[in-house]
């Protein structure tokens, strides 16, 4: 199992903690594999630095880069969110 620490913008972030968003789409950048964990740390664009709010998730679903009509580059994982 690895833990992939991604950037997150507050409206999605805000989705993703009151459980209304519960899949993720991403650059197949790294290798996100179900069981994997993600810790989402909330990015402020405006100021370009972390707010200091976090969350984790575990990925329980994934299909991967260029399968059922995703580019080649991205990725899309369900997630569920770990208490």
């Amino acid at each position: 199992m690895t833990t992939h620490e991604l950037k997150i913008w507050p409206e999605p972030f805000a989705a993703v903690t009151n459980f209304t968003k519960t899949y993720e789409v991403r650059t197949a950048d790294r290798p996100f594999a179900v069981g994997d964990q993600v810790l989402f740390r909330e990015w402020n664009p405006d100021t370009k630095d972390y707010t200091g709010q976090e969350c984790e998730a575990e990925i329980v679903h994934l299909t991967p880069a260029g399968e059922w009509g995703l580019p080649v580059n991205l990725c899309v994982f369900g997630i569920e969110m770990i208490a």
